[in-house]
């Protein structure tokens, strides 16, 4: 981490400067945009009287504890009622004066056209201060404590709105008040309303190198492909560097020093760097350089995990990179994703990863965020204790778009358990029927055999596609149908008596074999751990099932198709009617009607046999 820092560095990359930050007053650290998130909240909008001459001038805000920090009052340049006015002098409620400047980004028809620029409220008061070179006023320290303010020097900025607007009413500055619905940056962390604070801080350029990194994320594969809006989004907001220092006890040491004197900043010449055990560097102005104590943003940390995946700076790493999947989080595209993608191009001038790939996370049973205070958490200890880890998998391939937040939901999870209960039983059926079996023996399949390969030959091309585009649910989906009710339900129903009479018994025996091992190959992405137990015990103890190759699809018999279709239809039927006369499927009809299409007038013998054996009918009349 240190050294790819330090890399940056030596190409200009990284600078420490003193700039308006995001400052969170309760954490006491700068923190980054991406560190922040806006909720709505009530609170007052005020009507204060400046000044201008002896004419008031109405401007209304909702920070009137940043008053003592006015530097200007701006209207917009085309506003006939300042025209003449723009180049004065206002005095503000607490009696400094101000110049009134004229900027295109005024809103002239919000209240009087006139506002306030404080140092600093938001992030529109910076764009005003660089733009118009307006003196810096520092409006409260680190801590949340307000300085320079004549009356409230000590307040904390939270409790400062009260008294100061206590003060103004009695100066009789206070014209109007009401309630407003307003949106605010808080610190992700601890859920506080953010400040913007001059200080010096390290910084990573990335204005300059938008257009490379837009280039970069065009170059990936996003799944889902919507999702790049995010990132490309949240990229167009961005206004200013990355500010990377984080004033905090623990994190990555920034590796480099700087002067108090000249404000010469160098790179640490000996990797790892520790501020406390650093080495004594001196200045070119001849004062002593001061080892940097604040530490990297944890985002400079996993931001360049694809390189050091690759094993990044050691040789041969370029054989590894890019990475072949990211998979995240949608709500962390603006931070691990984007500077993974800023980090790893700056460092390599490639793309970080192929494919990245967008999840949502799991809400409670309630359909709300997990929390302690709600009673909602999900406990995966107590979880396991119930069910297998393959079904919890299972499940979240079952739950739907991936892209998407999903509850959880513990009926699913015991359909999944099902679902494993299934797999484990139909091989250990399949092991049973493969009792004597010859693999080395060439056999002659039967249609029904054929019907099955064939099926299973459209799945595996689906699934395999299904899975290489990371529809894992639709993946799931159609294999379990096949699974579930055409091999389980049907197939090995249907060739239970060849199995125990030997009717085509070595065809069967294959079939099943061939159709359980790539059903144990399909299903062991999602449940890794069933299919690994099985597939060693049936089919090869030397050869772990995520080191074997994936099936292959074979080839499609039309023909195979039709008779198994119609087989199942006739099976089905009988069974239908037999349930609906209070019957057991074991128990025997005399007669049975069925009209045999045109295509399998061929396979008459054999399906009137094979309906006979496994529907218990003595007799069919065909039409």
């Amino acid at each position: 981490v240190q050294k790819s820092l330090v890399d940056m560095y030596k190409e200009g990359d990284i600078y420490r400067a003193k700039h308006p930050v995001f400052w969170c007053v309760k954490c006491k650290s700068a923190i980054a945009k991406s560190e922040t998130e806006e909720i709505e909240r009530e609170t007052m909008i005020y009507d204060l009287e400046f000044k201008i001459g002896d004419e008031p001038l109405l401007i209304a805000t909702t920070r009137p504890e940043l008053l003592h920090a006015v530097v200007a009052v701006a209207v917009h340049p085309d506003d006939e009622r300042y025209k003449d006015k723009v180049g004065s002098t206002v005095t503000t409620p607490l009696g400094n004066e101000v110049p009134l400047i004229a900027d295109k980004d005024v809103d002239m028809e919000f209240g009087t056209g006139a506002v306030m620029i404080a140092t600093f409220g938001d992030k529109q008061d910076v764009i005003w201060m660089y733009r118009h070179n307006l003196p810096y006023i520092k409006a409260m320290d680190d801590n949340g404590i307000l300085v320079n303010s004549q009356w409230f020097d000590g307040t904390h900025v939270t409790k400062a709105k009260e008294l100061v607007v206590s003060k103004l009413k009695e100066l009789g500055k206070v014209k109007g008040e009401k309630k407003l619905k307003q949106v605010v940056k808080v610190h992700d962390r601890c859920k506080k309303p953010s400040e913007l604070l001059m200080s010096n801080q390290w910084f990573a350029k990335i204005i300059p190198y938008k257009k490379d990194i837009e280039e970069a994320a065009k170059e990936m594969e996003w799944h889902p492909s919507f999702t790049i809006t995010y990132m490309l989004d949240w990229l167009n907001t961005l206004e200013w560097d990355w500010v990377i220092s984080r004033q905090r006890h623990f994190g990555t040491p920034l590796p480099f020093y700087y002067c108090e004197k000249c404000e010469k900043t160098e790179a640490a010449d000996k990797l790892p760097f520790y501020p406390e055990k650093a080495e004594r560097k001196e200045c070119s102005c001849g004062a002593t350089m001061i080892p940097e104590t604040a530490v990297a943003d944890c985002w400079i940390d996993s931001s360049i995990t694809p390189l050091v995946i690759a094993g990044w700076p050691e040789a041969g790493w370029e054989n590894y990179y890019p990475s072949d999947l990211r998979p995240q989080g949608i709500e962390i595209i603006r931070s691990w994703a984007f500077y993974t993608t800023y980090r790893c191009l700056r460092l390599t001038g490639k793309k970080p990863f192929k494919h990245i790939l967008l999840h949502g996370n799991v809400l409670g049973p309630d359909g709300t965020k997990m929390s302690k205070s709600k009673g909602n958490v999900v406990d995966p200890a107590e979880l396991l204790s119930k069910y297998s880890a393959d079904a919890v998998r299972l499940w979240v391939a079952f739950s739907g778009s991936l892209e998407r937040d999903r509850p959880f939901n513990y009926d699913q999870v015991k359909r999944a358990q099902n679902l494993v209960n299934k797999i484990w039983n139909s091989t250990r059926f399949v092991a049973l029927s493969l009792d004597g079996w010859n693999k080395d023996k060439e056999v002659e399949r039967t249609p029904m055999d054929k019907w099955i390969l064939s099926r299973l030959s459209q799945v595996v091309s689906n699934v395999r596609s299904s899975y290489g585009n990371f529809e894992y649910y639709k993946a799931v989906s159609e294999l379990t149908t096949f699974f579930w009710e055409e091999f389980c339900d049907y197939y090995l129903e249907f060739i239970k008596h060849r199995i125990y009479n030997g009717i085509d018994k070595e065809a069967a025996q294959a079939t099943l074999a061939d159709v359980m091992e790539a059903v144990l190959k399909l299903y062991a992405p999602v449940a890794p751990f069933v299919t690994e137990e099985l597939y060693k015990a049936v089919f090869n103890p030397n050869m772990s099932i995520h080191t074997s190759p994936m099936p292959e699809p074979g080839l499609v018999d039309d023909e195979s198709l039709t008779y198994g279709s119609f087989l199942m239809s006739a099976i089905s039927e009988i069974r239908r009617a037999k349930k609906e006369k209070g019957m057991s499927i074991k128990d025997n009809i005399d007669v049975w009607k069925l009209e045999l299409p045109q295509t399998l007038q061929p396979h008459k013998e054999r399906l009137e046999k094979e309906i006979k054996a496994i529907a218990f009918v003595d007799n069919i009349e065909w039409s």
